[in-house]
Order: C-alpha cells, then sequence, then structure tokens
C-alpha cells in the first residue's frame, strides 16, 4: 500500500499528465480530498461527484443482525452531480 502523502503525490501527478499532456477527456475519481485545492478553478477541470442520499439507520429494530449503530443506507441515484462531493 500507499501512504496518504504518496497516494496523494500519485494522485496529482495523474490528474497533471492528463491535463497538461494528454490534453483528453476523462473521468478521474479519487478519495483525495485535498486534490480539490490544487485543481479547483482550475480552465480545465470540472468538479463532479455521484449523487446518492444517505439515510441515517439510527432505528435499531430496523438493523440486520451484526450492523454497527452507525450504519447508514446509501440510494446511489446514478446522477453526476456538479461541484465536490458535499462529505465522504
Amino acid at each position: 500500500g500507499t501512504s496518504t502523502f504518496d497516494g496523494t503525490a500519485l494522485a496529482h501527478a495523474v490528474v497533471k499528465h492528463l491535463v497538461d499532456r494528454s490534453g483528453c477527456i476523462a473521468m478521474f475519481a479519487t478519495h483525495y480530498h485535498s486534490l480539490l485545492d490544487d485543481w479547483r478553478g482550475h480552465r480545465d477541470v470540472r468538479l463532479g461527484h455521484m449523487e446518492c442520499i444517505c439515510s441515517d439507520d439510527s432505528d435499531d429494530a430496523g438493523a440486520g443482525a451484526g450492523a454497527a449503530p452507525n450504519d447508514h443506507d446509501i440510494t446511489f441515484l446514478y446522477t453526476l452531480g456538479e461541484g465536490a462531493c458535499p462529505r465522504s
């Protein structure tokens, strides 16, 4: 595996290559939110996220066997939303 620092550096280098050298249209997914600050406002980069609805499953009666108290139900909407993901 890679450390967070190494992973962020690698992800940044890949985006930089795609933007500066390839100039292609690409969708790049990452969980390194620090990249947002590096690329926000760049004229050739558009930020987006896959829309979803997260609901709290705080009713323990509805939780399945072995479910943790912080479990969430996630419904994916299969829609590309504008901007960065509001939460991780």
